[in-house]
């Protein structure tokens, strides 16, 4: 089987995602690191990289590639004559400052570039900035021009892997502590609002693939000595490469992926953090529980306490799930409702809790075996009367009809009374996916 070619404009945030042991279908083609979207649409700079000495600023091969990349604008032209399938990026370099030179701005990789004796034989020609802490009036065109280039080139295939930079690891004692300041040069959770604010203009805009799971972790030492705002836990790369290696084998109609694998949630839960320590992560973290639409429903409204109070339990029911929904075939994932059920009336309750667990999940098990037809006169008699199971049996019918208008509209309705902006945003794609298809 011929492997997928794919290109990455981004950092370590989308390019590690490849290095998973169970890649086998996927090569890296070419890998932009360290060059926003924004600096590289802007004109190149009127020197010569042959000025720069790449040993007094201790560069390696690759460094120096990419300090070049940034200097001559190479990556949109390159992009754009790339035999690559798809493009993945992220948008990690607006983290860092830029140098400014006369019309244009550029990525310095890593700083060292003041340290040249060019730089400091030269320093009055040059500035600093952090493009986020412009007014957006100055910059957003570029956001455009770059997205309207790529869009032509790689149509469809492209893959936005949304950023939200930590601000905390897990030492080598399962201690969760703040990530020190010298480490914020390379990432910083204070510019999380802003990526997140121009992600949503370009996916509302431009219609990408979206996998957004690192906002459900933090760096961990033992597994990245390296602790930094974006080398987060093992886990991150597990979840992103099954949604990666999906979208690019499936090309699926739903663009947007936010879900924690069940094994992986389960594992979070089971793993030997101290409770006290794990409401200290719990609290740091987004709404886990986004991995089968069948048992979500349960734990969503949980708070951090009763979820650590619970978490044997909660464990060991995500435990018996072998896929996240988006994964599942109906009939497949019916199956493993109904084993996971029985497997609860086996076993002696844990806690109060595993009886109300049977019961919602029986309750729930009994509505999936209707028609969508029932369903959606059943939803619509709960919904005018005020009964709440309107919410229950809206999640059945996102199991048994997921693409059906009326189910995507509800639920798009239903996240923005919440306040899930995230979901709001996921089911108002999968509309405009529909009406798009409609129109052709």
């Amino acid at each position: 089987m011929e492997k997928t070619k794919v290109d990455v404009h981004g950092s370590c945030v989308s390019r590690d995602i490849f290095n998973h042991p169970d890649n086998k279908h996927a090569d890296v083609n070419l890998y932009f690191a360290r060059n926003n979207i924004v600096s590289c649409i802007m004109p190149p700079v009127d020197f010569s990289i042959d000025v720069l000495d790449k040993n007094e600023m201790n560069y390696s091969d690759y460094q120096f590639r990419c300090l070049r990349y940034a200097l001559e604008k190479q990556t949109i032209p390159m992009l754009l004559d790339s035999n690559s399938q798809f493009l993945v990026i992220d948008l990690f370099d607006f983290c860092q400052d830029v140098a400014i030179y006369k019309q244009t701005t550029f990525s310095t990789y890593d700083y060292t570039f003041y340290n040249s004796s060019f730089y400091k034989n030269n320093a009055n020609q040059f500035g600093s900035c952090n493009i986020l802490e412009l007014p957006d009036f100055i910059w957003y065109s570029y956001v455009d021009l770059y997205w309207q280039n790529i869009k032509l080139k790689y149509k469809d295939n492209i893959v936005l892997v949304r950023l939200t930079c930590c601000d905390s690891y897990i030492d080598s004692n399962k201690r969760i502590k703040l990530i020190p300041d010298n480490k914020l040069f390379f990432g910083n959770a204070k510019y999380n609002e802003k990526i997140r604010n121009i992600e949503d203009y370009i996916i509302s805009k431009y219609e990408p693939y979206i996998i957004d799971v690192s906002k459900y972790f933090i760096a961990d030492y033992t597994y990245n000595h390296d602790v930094t705002p974006v080398h987060y836990q093992r886990a991150y790369i597990d979840t992103s490469w099954v949604i990666m290696q999906y979208i690019i084998n499936d090309h699926p109609k739903t663009k947007y992926y936010d879900c924690i694998l069940p094994a992986i949630l389960s594992c979070m839960l089971d793993d030997d953090f101290e409770d006290f320590e794990l409401k200290n992560l719990l609290s740091k973290l987004p709404n886990l529980f986004s991995s089968s639409e069948f048992v979500d429903e349960i734990f969503r409204t949980f708070s951090v306490d009763e979820i650590v109070d619970n978490r044997k339990f909660i464990s060991f029911v995500y435990g018996q799930l072998s896929r996240a929904s988006f994964m599942s075939q109906f009939d497949l994932e019916i199956d493993e409702i109904k084993t996971l059920i029985e497997t609860l009336n086996k076993m002696e309750p844990i806690n109060a809790l595993c009886s109300d667990v049977v019961a919602f999940l029986n309750n729930k098990y009994k509505l999936l075996s209707m028609d969508v037809k029932q369903l959606l006169t059943s939803f619509h008699q709960a919904f005018d009367s005020g009964d709440l199971q309107w919410i229950t049996i809206l999640s059945c019918l996102r199991i048994k009809d997921f693409y059906n208008d009326e189910v995507l509209l509800y639920s798009q309705h239903y996240y923005s009374a919440l306040n899930d902006k995230d979901n709001e945003l996921k089911f108002l794609q999968l509309r405009n996916v529909g009406n798009n298809r409609e129109s052709l």
